[in-house]
């Protein structure tokens, strides 16, 4: 659950990223206010929509390969396999669920802080403001009329020392205009004010500031977003300009005025509304929208084709996610499952058939071959278990650390010492492992190049070995460990702890009855 939620989080941050990227170059050459303001109002969307789609481009890692010998047994290298399962996997999720946490717990804040700012605002816009004088409400119903707004917000006169916004917190949407502004103004000036703000009204850019506030909630943390917030509000401002003067039909000049007589008497420097207030100016770039009201024969309108373009192309992107799919992931499982299953008899069968009929073994030694298998299919079965047993206790210690109950080291710790006993065991079983017919006879013929056995000795010892391996014995070739290896080897276990004096005494006894038995 953990690693799909932060796979969707990265996932969105990368298309939103590439999609703000996308947009500033549309706004950066193609002098498109309106198809600007749509596309980064999208980077907002795809950032704060759940992945649904998922597209396969992490490459699922590939299963650890396991080699066997010709009679199929699981060589030292199975261990090699175990020791590169990450240690950090045990602890992965613990990191993950740690920031997961941070991050968590620092949006709530930034949650709480948001609720409790709007709050304080619209407690002080409905104490602080009573409804517009008849002649500014007759102006507004005028002007609302002119660009197609069909229902009137509230129109509110403020006391308070703030800027001409559109406010809303869930029911009726208002619009707050100071009382300074009738006082230092002319109507023809509160005219283009207001019918700015009406125009802000039309084009509910008061739902985007909410939309504006569940992306800052959710990722305060992301430089894409700020970025993203700040680019909307400048190309929201623009796009309001650029309406007004095309449906009004007014001269630039005298719009311009007035945005310049509403930032030098209106807007107050130090007040910051809560980020759900359509403040006017609140993009900034004041030049800016200065320069593109005075040419505005050089903005390019956007069409209804090419916006309906865009949404069907976002549409078919906002729900995809980066992540693996869910097919590799399991077929990555069987991968992994198939590298330590062992071949079947058939499969041996026919491996040591196709040997004999290449020549490379007799019919006597695949017969032996297969004899030995047989034998060794309860031990293959115990190397199974003990793997099935080690990734059982990787997710124990996983859940013990998500659970706090372990530190990371401590499960780092426990891991190491059970793949020590994993390999100890391994290397203990393949130490008395017989050897093949072709070893032996491999070794006593360098025995008689060297001049340590004849000839005729060494075809006896082959001759003896091959009737007790038919018995189901084997001839301990291999040497075993020596007295004085197996004492350094129990004072060693004796020195950290895993075994007393009287135990490695004990096995030091049973050893060297073994050794003289098998001697």
């Amino acid at each position: 659950m953990m690693e799909a939620i932060i796979q969707g989080v990265v996932s969105n941050v990368v298309f939103a990223s590439v999609l703000a990227v996308f947009a500033w170059l549309v706004g950066r050459f193609a002098k498109r206010p309106h198809l600007s303001y749509l596309l980064w109002l999208l980077v907002l969307v795809k950032l704060v929509t759940p992945p649904v789609v998922s597209i396969p481009c992490i490459e699922p890692i590939q299963a650890a390969e396991v080699a066997s010998d010709e009679a199929g047994r699981l060589l030292p290298m199975e261990v090699t396999a175990l020791e590169n399962v990450s240690v950090e996997s045990a602890s992965s999720l613990g990191v993950s669920s740690a920031l997961m946490m941070v991050f968590s717990l620092v949006s709530v804040v930034v949650l709480i802080w948001t609720i409790v700012r709007a709050i304080a605002f619209h407690h002080l816009v409905i104490a602080e403001t009573r409804p517009v004088p008849p002649k500014v409400d007759k102006m507004a119903r005028q002007l609302a009329s002119a660009i197609g707004l069909r229902k009137l917000p509230e129109l509110c006169v403020t006391t308070a020392n703030l800027s001409p916004m559109v406010w809303w917190m869930g029911k009726r949407v208002r619009v707050i205009l100071p009382e300074a502004m009738f006082e230092t103004m002319s109507d023809d000036q509160c005219c283009w004010v207001l019918v700015h703000e009406l125009t802000h009204v039309k084009r509910r850019d008061h739902i985007v500031r909410w939309l504006e506030c569940f992306a800052g909630v959710l990722f305060w943390w992301n430089p894409v977003m700020w970025w993203a917030r700040k680019q909307l509000r400048i190309y929201e401002e623009w796009c309001c300009d650029t309406e007004v003067l095309e449906v009004m039909e007014a001269q630039p000049k005298d719009y311009a005025h007035a945005l310049l007589s509403v930032v030098e008497k209106l807007v107050v420097p130090g007040g910051r509304p809560p980020v759900m207030a359509s403040q006017m100016n609140s993009g900034g770039q004041l030049e800016q929208r200065i320069n593109i009201i005075m040419n505005q024969e050089k903005i390019r309108k956007t069409s209804k084709l090419i916006r309906a373009g865009v949404f069907a192309g976002v549409a078919v992107t906002l729900p995809m996610g980066i992540v693996t799919a869910e097919g590799d992931d399991r077929k990555e499982k069987a991968a992994y499952k198939d590298a330590y299953k062992a071949p079947t008899m058939d499969v041996i069968k026919q491996r040591l058939d196709a040997a004999v009929k290449a020549g490379e073994l007799t019919q006597e030694q695949a017969d032996q071959k297969l004899e030995y298998y047989k034998k060794n299919q309860g031990q293959k079965g115990k190397r199974s278990g003990m793997r099935a047993r080690y990734r059982e206790y990787e997710q124990e210690l996983k859940k013990k650390v998500a659970a706090g109950e372990l530190s990371e080291e401590e499960a780092k710790e426990k891991l190491m010492h059970m793949k020590k006993r994993i390999a100890m065991a391994s290397k203990k079983k393949d130490a008395y492992a017989a050897p093949s017919i072709e070893q032996v006879k491999r070794r006593l013929d360098a025995a008689v190049e060297a001049g340590e056995l004849s000839q005729e000795d060494a075809d006896l010892k082959l001759k003896h070995y091959q009737e007790r391996l038919k018995r189901g014995q084997s001839d301990r070739l291999d040497k075993a460990p020596s007295i004085d290896e197996v004492k350094r080897a129990h004072a060693k276990a004796v020195k950290s702890g895993r075994m007393t004096q009287e135990q490695a005494d004990a096995r030091l006894k049973e050893f060297m009855k073994r050794q003289s038995g098998a001697e």
